[in-house]
């Protein structure tokens, strides 16, 4: 793996073994919505994780598991089913990208912001170019990364 000048081989080693509960968002990232889009917190209980789980085994995707907690998502309104989230099947589906990213990245699409975040705690990222179209997004969760001079974000 080829990493950023700086970036130690102990501090990539602690970035790819460390819990998947760093990516998330909650709490960093403020509910808040636009026209069109809306950032909520969701708490998942034992019985929505009953049936969460049952569904998702029912369907082979087991390893999607959801864990208790509470999780922030993005919604288009007007939808039912968030377009992102924080929660650990969500951020599972993006651990290896995660962790082998390095260099300049470039990502489509800037949703909760999970995937720019999890990119930046990586000691191995120099820059990330994010590419997104929806201005309501840019406006909704751009402005947690723009003191980051390592995110360009373009519309």
């Amino acid at each position: 793996m080829s990493t950023t000048p700086g970036a130690s081989r102990q501090d990539i080693d602690h970035y790819e073994h460390h819990s998947w509960e760093r990516y998330k968002i909650t709490g960093l990232i403020l509910p808040a919505e636009t026209e069109h889009w809306r950032v909520s917190t969701f708490t998942v209980t034992e019985n929505d994780l009953r049936l969460y789980n049952l569904r998702l085994a029912f369907h082979g995707a087991g390893h999607m598991m959801m864990k208790l907690g509470t999780y922030t998502r993005l919604i288009r309104k007007g939808g039912f089913d968030p377009v992102m989230s924080d929660t650990y099947a969500e951020i599972d589906s993006h651990l290896a990208f995660l962790r082998q990213a390095h260099g300049r990245i470039l990502i489509n699409w800037l949703g909760l912001g999970v995937v720019l975040r999890g990119l930046l705690l990586n000691p191995a990222t120099e820059h990330v170019d994010v590419v997104e179209n929806d201005q309501e997004v840019i406006g909704l969760i751009g402005p947690y990364f723009q003191g980051d001079g390592r995110v360009t974000i373009h519309q």
